[in-house]
Order: C-alpha cells, then structure tokens, then sequence
C-alpha cells in the first residue's frame, strides 16, 4: 500500500518496485474528482492523464492477494469501498493503457 501524494504516474512504480511485481494499469478506471474536468480541458489533457499524474490527493493504491478479486468482496471482509484499476503480474514495473492504448505517465520529481 502506499499514498498517492506523488501522483499514481510515478507512485505505482514505487509499489511495483517494492513489491517486485508487475502492474497493469488501466486509467479509464480510475476515480476522478469532478473538478479535474475543467483542469485538464484548460490544460488540453485527458482527464484521466491529469488525475494521474497529479498529486497531493488523498488516495491510496493497494496490491491484494486474489481473494480479493473484486472490490465487492474487500467491501464485505474490510468494510473498505476500493475501486480496482489493475492487475498485478510477475515481473517488474508499471503499464498504464488509457482508452486501450498504452501511455507514458509521469508524476512529481522532488528533485527534476
């Protein structure tokens, strides 16, 4: 598990890494505040790029033992509400698909 504080473009690398597993991702699954809208039309991103590469939001990415294979049932034995926005593999690193394309993400570079 960990926040999100950096932006999921470079947070999910951290947890692969971490975790030593792959991920997929894929960002028309991921939640989105109504107001990341309108900043990213003035941006002249996709919105789903936008809250992706974003930060300081207070959201948590969570890897799951396949027990957990659906949002439902970690509700149920949690009393947690999760949306799932991937999978995870063996292997390393992250793949993120917007609109079944893949897409290079970046989030926040303390040191760029």
């Amino acid at each position: 598990m960990i926040d999100l504080s950096d932006g999921l473009g470079s947070d999910a690398r951290h947890l692969a890494a971490a975790s030593r597993v792959a991920l997929e991702i894929t960002l028309d699954s991921i939640p989105i505040a109504p107001e990341a809208h309108e900043e990213a039309r003035l941006l002249g991103v996709p919105v789903e790029r936008f809250a992706a590469e974003g930060g300081e939001d207070y959201e948590l990415l969570v890897a799951l033992p396949g027990a957990f294979n659906s949002s439902e049932v970690f509700a149920r034995e949690c009393g947690l509400g999760l949306t799932r926005i991937g999978t995870v593999g063996q292997g390393n690193g992250v793949r993120f698909q917007l609109a079944g394309r893949p897409i290079e993400l970046h989030g926040f570079n303390h040191f760029g």
